[in-house]
């Protein structure tokens, strides 16, 4: 028995999104659809066959990024195995990548804009989408794909087993599209990419902005920890009181490389070398306790909450009030956050706790420093840990393991201060105060802390509602489209 043809309007029915559940308003000749409505093929891609070397190519979620399709991290395929992929199964310009699996990677989405010179296929962890080009601009597809429209509601819809979220392909088909007629589609996506490269060209002036600030800030502080910055102030004010180190425990024992202690510079008179360890009056390891979001309890900062040498109060994690930790780790004023575990770059970073975080707890990556005359001591100590001459010196002592760096306390202890008189110590923290300061007011005054990433959303946001300015009434009605392709169907 012959299977009945559907009628025009049952395919229309299929792909059009009905009006109770279309999401918002659109222009009149705009139409929603269903992605696979619009699209000549979605599929997941499969598990290959690795082969060290072949001339077949296999791409997985890692060549799909934001930043664009990314070829040269892909893997090869046994070629013999490709005769059990179907013609439609290889990729092609202007497919679409969808990342399908993995929390971090998956939504992720990317297009293929160059000609595919050697057989390339998907693995199994991405969805291969195909637009139909006479419904579809693929760029198009592609910036609403990006859209936090889409993205947010991929955190909704997420499936799978055994801790592997997933895309499920059958819910990837039914996605909407808001569909404007073809032409609108390019108008739209070439006014997206000339004010898309018109923040670039902004970012990437305010990026040379702050990369001035930080090497004026830089050259100062060089300048402040070898006491050319506060020549004139000894010219004309007497060392009042020397800072009294702390002697060495005898199980202290510096872990600083010897080539870093012979070279360094000589300081004024009334100055000298001593070790951290010298001015700490206690060192604590953070709380290695579980967290959760329940904001009734206890506050823990945690390495996130390290910024730019700043504390940040917000993606906090929380314990219990009554659980033992809270009252073992809790911050001070003046207190010193020391990050002793995370990636090359920013292992090592710190922060002083200022009287908003008082009483604020800890996590385990993070070393809590109080040191001896703190409120003068404290703020000058972590602006030359985190000074290039202080990372210089703490990164000569880095271990590494699995992409992770670590210092640990005994060689955060062993890190040299150049250390002045009090008085001078008082002056050099409020010149660089004033300093940081100054940049915040210029930061603050040149609007230089943009959100970028959201500007652009907000972009996408106005472009698929009809808000850019460039719909032309006159232009086919996508709905029209929609028919003609369906006729052919028929």
């Amino acid at each position: 028995m012959t299977k009945k043809k559907k009628t025009l309007v049952e395919l229309l029915e299929e792909v059009v999104v009905p009006e109770d559940e279309q999401p918002y308003g659109i222009p009149e000749n705009w139409e929603w659809s269903r992605l696979e409505g619009i699209s000549n093929y979605i599929q997941r891609g499969k598990s290959p066959k690795y082969v060290e070397s072949s001339n077949a190519i296999v791409v997985s979620q890692k060549c799909v990024q934001w930043s664009g399709f990314d070829i040269s991290v892909a893997r090869n395929i046994d070629e013999a195995t490709l005769v059990k992929y179907a013609e439609e199964r290889f990729l092609r310009k202007l497919d679409l990548l969808w990342n399908s699996t993995g929390t971090g990677t998956i939504g992720r989405v990317a297009i293929i804009e160059e000609e595919v010179i050697h057989p390339t296929v998907a693995d199994s962890h991405v969805t291969v989408v195909r637009a139909n080009q006479k419904l579809v601009f693929p760029k198009y597809l592609y910036y609403w794909l990006s859209s936090t429209f889409i993205q947010n509601k991929l955190e909704n819809s997420y499936s799978g087993s055994t801790n592997q979220i997933e895309l499920n392909l059958s819910d990837v088909k039914k996605e909407v599209i808001v569909l404007p007629p073809l032409e609108e589609q390019k108008r739209i996506t070439n006014q997206i990419e000339v004010l898309f490269a018109k923040l670039d060209e902004a970012k990437q002036l305010i990026e040379e902005v702050k990369e001035t600030f930080e090497l004026r800030r830089a050259a100062i502080l060089e300048k402040a920890f070898s006491g050319e910055l506060t020549l004139e102030y000894r010219n004309v004010n007497q060392c009042i009181e020397l800072v009294k180190p702390i002697a060495s425990s005898k199980k202290f024992k510096s872990q600083i490389d010897q080539s870093i202690t012979n070279t360094l510079y000589s300081l004024p008179e009334n100055w000298k070398w001593v070790t951290l360890n010298n001015l700490i009056e206690s060192m604590t390891y953070g709380s290695s306790a579980k967290t959760d979001d329940d904001s009734s309890g206890k506050a823990v900062l945690r390495m996130g909450n390290i910024q730019d040498g700043s504390l940040l109060n917000d993606n906090l994690k929380y314990l219990p009030l009554n659980h033992l930790d809270v009252k073992k780790f809790v911050l001070e004023e003046n207190d010193i956050l020391f990050n002793r575990t995370n990636s090359y770059e920013l292992v090592g970073k710190s922060a002083l706790v200022t009287q908003e975080f008082e009483g604020y707890s800890f996590a385990s990556y993070l070393i809590r420093l109080s040191l001896i005359d703190k409120e003068i001591l404290a703020p000058y100590v972590v602006t030359f840990i985190n000074s290039k001459i202080g990372r210089k010196m703490l990164l000569s002592m880095v271990t590494q393991q699995v992409g992770q760096a670590n210092i640990n306390s005994q060689k955060l202890a062993s890190l040299p201060i150049p250390l002045p008189p009090k008085n001078e110590i008082v002056e050099i923290n409020k010149i660089i105060e004033n300093l940081k300061a100054k940049e915040r007011k210029a930061i603050e005054s040149l609007n230089l802390d943009v959100d970028f990433a959201n500007l652009k959303q907000s972009i996408l946001s106005k472009a698929f509602k009809g808000e850019l300015g460039t719909n032309d009434p006159t232009d086919e009605s996508a709905i029209e489209l929609l028919k003609s392709m369906l006729q052919e169907k028929l």
